[in-house]
Protein backbone atom coordinates (compact mmCIF):
# COMPACT_ATOMS: atom_id res chain seq x y z
CA UNK A 1 0.00 0.00 0.00
CA UNK A 2 1.16 3.19 -0.81
CA UNK A 3 1.61 5.90 2.12
CA UNK A 4 -0.80 8.81 0.66
CA UNK A 5 -2.64 8.21 3.18
CA UNK A 6 -0.72 8.85 6.22
CA UNK A 7 0.34 12.52 4.70
CA UNK A 8 -1.16 14.67 7.66
CA UNK A 9 -1.82 18.28 7.24
CA UNK A 10 1.16 19.58 8.86
CA UNK A 11 3.29 17.94 6.23
CA UNK A 12 1.96 19.97 3.67
CA UNK A 13 3.30 22.86 1.52
CA UNK A 14 1.81 26.40 2.24
CA UNK A 15 -0.63 26.14 -1.23
CA UNK A 16 -1.59 22.51 0.12
CA UNK A 17 -2.89 23.98 3.28
CA UNK A 18 -4.82 25.97 1.10
CA UNK A 19 -6.06 23.89 -0.72
CA UNK A 20 -6.52 21.52 2.16
CA UNK A 21 -8.73 23.84 4.03
CA UNK A 22 -10.94 24.89 1.05
CA UNK A 23 -11.56 21.09 -0.11
CA UNK A 24 -10.11 18.52 3.03
CA UNK A 25 -7.02 16.70 3.68
CA UNK A 26 -8.98 13.60 2.42
CA UNK A 27 -8.96 15.31 -1.62
CA UNK A 28 -5.60 16.62 -1.27
CA UNK A 29 -4.33 13.38 -0.82
CA UNK A 30 -6.18 12.38 -3.33
CA UNK A 31 -4.91 14.89 -5.85
CA UNK A 32 -0.71 14.06 -4.59
CA UNK A 33 -1.88 10.25 -5.42
CA UNK A 34 -3.23 10.99 -8.71
CA UNK A 35 -2.10 14.21 -10.21
CA UNK A 36 0.90 15.07 -8.42
CA UNK A 37 3.66 16.55 -10.01
CA UNK A 38 0.91 18.13 -12.01
CA UNK A 39 0.42 22.48 -11.61
CA UNK A 40 -2.62 23.72 -11.71
CA UNK A 41 -3.61 27.65 -11.82
CA UNK A 42 -7.15 28.38 -10.40
CA UNK A 43 -8.56 31.15 -12.53
CA UNK A 44 -10.70 33.81 -11.30
CA UNK A 45 -14.29 33.14 -12.16
CA UNK A 46 -14.12 36.12 -15.06
CA UNK A 47 -11.38 34.25 -16.96
CA UNK A 48 -14.05 31.39 -17.78
CA UNK A 49 -15.53 33.78 -20.79
CA UNK A 50 -17.89 31.45 -21.70
CA UNK A 51 -19.25 30.32 -18.29
CA UNK A 52 -19.68 34.69 -17.67
CA UNK A 53 -21.25 34.88 -21.01
CA UNK A 54 -24.48 32.03 -20.28
CA UNK A 55 -24.74 33.47 -16.54
CA UNK A 56 -25.41 37.04 -18.05
CA UNK A 57 -27.60 35.61 -20.97
CA UNK A 58 -29.57 33.86 -18.74
CA UNK A 59 -29.65 36.91 -15.93
CA UNK A 60 -29.96 39.96 -18.32
CA UNK A 61 -32.49 40.98 -16.48
CA UNK A 62 -30.04 42.11 -13.02
CA UNK A 63 -28.47 45.20 -13.10
CA UNK A 64 -24.76 44.71 -14.15
CA UNK A 65 -23.57 45.96 -10.55
CA UNK A 66 -25.56 42.69 -9.28
CA UNK A 67 -23.90 40.61 -11.97
CA UNK A 68 -20.65 42.04 -11.50
CA UNK A 69 -20.89 41.06 -7.52
CA UNK A 70 -21.72 37.74 -8.25
CA UNK A 71 -19.25 37.23 -10.89
CA UNK A 72 -16.12 38.73 -8.89
CA UNK A 73 -15.78 41.13 -11.95
CA UNK A 74 -16.45 45.19 -12.56
CA UNK A 75 -19.15 46.53 -13.94
CA UNK A 76 -17.54 47.88 -16.77
CA UNK A 77 -16.47 44.01 -17.61
CA UNK A 78 -20.17 43.19 -17.31
CA UNK A 79 -21.33 46.10 -19.42
CA UNK A 80 -19.55 44.71 -22.12
CA UNK A 81 -20.23 41.39 -22.55
CA UNK A 82 -24.15 42.32 -22.46
CA UNK A 83 -23.32 44.21 -25.21
CA UNK A 84 -21.80 41.76 -26.88
CA UNK A 85 -24.70 39.01 -25.78
CA UNK A 86 -27.52 41.78 -27.40
CA UNK A 87 -25.47 42.19 -30.68
CA UNK A 88 -25.25 39.01 -31.39
CA UNK A 89 -29.10 38.29 -30.73
CA UNK A 90 -29.78 41.45 -32.86
CA UNK A 91 -27.47 39.81 -35.85
CA UNK A 92 -28.98 36.40 -34.95
CA UNK A 93 -32.20 37.80 -35.57
CA UNK A 94 -31.48 39.92 -38.60
CA UNK A 95 -30.14 36.47 -40.22
CA UNK A 96 -33.03 34.73 -39.64
CA UNK A 97 -35.44 37.14 -41.07
CA UNK A 98 -33.43 37.67 -44.30
CA UNK A 99 -33.54 33.72 -44.53
CA UNK A 100 -37.28 33.30 -43.52
CA UNK A 101 -38.67 36.11 -44.65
Amino acid sequence: MKAYHQVEFKDLTPDLEILSDVIGIENVRLLIEKVSGVQFRIPRLPTLNGFCRKYIKNNIEKSNMVLAFELDSSDNFVRLLKIQIKKEEKDKEEMLKRLYG
